[in-house]
């Protein structure tokens, strides 16, 4: 099975203007958007919620984000792992302006290589056990 990846762009001309792209994600995934609630509060599990406005905090600054993997939360209250990648965005004298960040789903991708190790221990195991039977076959011809 092919794993499918869907992007999420979020793109932000201010930082105070970050609600715009929550309003974009939110019509993208389906959720109803109340007029109080950020993209950090609506989308993200709540132990998550500092780390990553810290993180966007930074990327504001300078601080590149590439790669960075965390959880957002559906309309259905499942979760889904989302890897994020950031440019700053500057205006003609260099002062950062915002942020465009691509994030991709990755989430099949994940579950794919959680399997694929499970299936890497089970064969493990049953090579193990094949061995473990050779050579007690081998040891009870010996003693026979």
């Amino acid at each position: 099975m092919m794993p499918r990846y869907r992007a999420v762009l979020t793109f932000s001309v201010l930082p105070e203007a970050f609600a715009t792209a929550s309003k974009i994600a939110a019509r993208r995934s389906g959720v109803r958007l109340p007029p109080s609630k950020d993209w950090f509060s609506l989308f993200l599990p709540k132990a998550e919620q500092a780390r990553i406005r810290a993180l966007f905090e930074a990327a504001l600054h300078g601080t590149r984000t590439v790669g960075n993997l965390n959880p957002i939360v559906t309309r259905d209250g499942s979760q889904r792992h989302i890897e994020w990648y950031d440019a700053e965005l500057h205006d003609a004298q260099g002062r950062c302006l915002g942020l465009l960040a691509f994030g991709v789903d990755v989430t099949d991708k994940i579950q794919l290589r959680h399997e694929a190790e499970l299936h890497r221990e089970k064969l493990a195991h049953l090579y193990r056990i094949g061995t473990i039977n050779e050579l007690a076959g081998g040891l009870a011809h010996e003693l026979s």
